[in-house]
């Protein structure tokens, strides 16, 4: 049995676990313990949202963690070899970045987290995407971005 250590840090903390069940687990542990999108619900949410019965539904989770497609094959190197094809990363790209979907799901308090955002140009788009949070192996420039562009806001 997973069990959740409490600390005083756990109001930032998430479990990103990729199972739903065991996401759902702790949060029976500890109920303000937010989790994110496993695979499956992340493939729900995306078939929920195409349908037009995402509004309709409730979610638990309180973030979106996601890879920006257009990094995959030149920051990420995937292991599967599809997804080493750029035709099916574009195919994932034009299903998955949406920014009603973003939209929608930061006015229902879900944070949407795009990663790994190494370059100007990709913490750009994230941003005009929708994303509230960007992940980078360069936090000094996301930092430079962040205050260059709340100056220009």
């Amino acid at each position: 049995m997973l069990k959740i250590l409490t600390c005083d840090f756990m109001s930032s903390a998430v479990c990103p676990s990729p199972s739903f069940k065991i996401s759902v687990s702790l949060s029976l542990q500890n109920s303000s313990m937010p989790y994110s999108f496993s695979k499956k619900r992340g493939i729900l949410l995306l078939l929920l949202f195409y349908t037009g019965l995402l509004p309709f539904v409730p979610l638990g989770e309180s973030l979106l963690q996601f890879y920006l497609p257009r990094i995959i094959n030149r920051t990420y190197i995937p292991e599967e070899s599809i997804m080493k094809k750029s035709l099916i990363v574009s195919l994932i790209d034009k299903i998955t970045m949406k920014k009603s979907l973003f939209k929608h799901l930061a006015a229902r308090g879900i944070q949407v987290h795009l990663f790994v955002c190494n370059k100007e140009e990709d913490i750009k788009t994230a941003f005009e995407l929708g994303a509230t949070g960007v992940m980078t192996d360069y936090p000094t420039l996301l930092t430079s971005y962040i205050r260059r562009h709340r100056s220009q806001n």
